[in-house]
This record gives structure tokens, C-alpha cells and sequence, in this order.
């Protein structure tokens, strides 16, 4: 069953998703970690990855460290 039909009236218009982030140690100097988000922002704009990542009912995201921190 959905959840929505398990869990009944208490679960109506429940919704679910999920997210990948790549996370570096607090510690990780800050020019290291806005490499790795720019390497990161370029793959995300990559024509074959977005058709990966579509092809899984994905849709890619991106953004700044700070956006992220606030997010998780």
C-alpha cells in the first residue's frame, strides 16, 4: 500500500523526498570546500548528468555551502 492508504486520515497529502549533498570536516579550509562546490555546480550543469539524474525521477540541484547548511 501508499502511505497514504496505510497510514489513513493521519497521513493524507504525505509527501516524501530525498537528497544528495557532498560534505566535507569542519575543519576543510574554505577555499577547498568552494572548489569542491564549483566542481560540483559545473558537473550538475552537464547535459549527460541531468539526463542521468532525470532518467532516476531526479532533479539536479546545486547551490552555495551556506544554502546546504541551512538545508541539512
Amino acid at each position: 500500500p501508499t502511505v497514504a492508504e496505510a497510514g489513513g486520515p493521519l497521513l493524507q497529502g504525505y509527501e516524501a523526498s530525498s537528497w544528495f549533498g557532498l560534505l566535507a570536516p569542519a575543519s576543510q579550509p574554505a577555499e577547498q570546500v568552494a572548489r569542491l562546490q564549483r566542481e560540483a555546480a559545473a558537473a550538475l550543469t552537464m547535459p549527460a548528468l541531468r539526463e542521468r539524474l532525470a532518467s532516476q525521477g531526479a532533479v539536479a540541484g546545486g547551490g552555495s555551502s551556506i544554502e546546504f547548511a541551512a538545508l541539512i
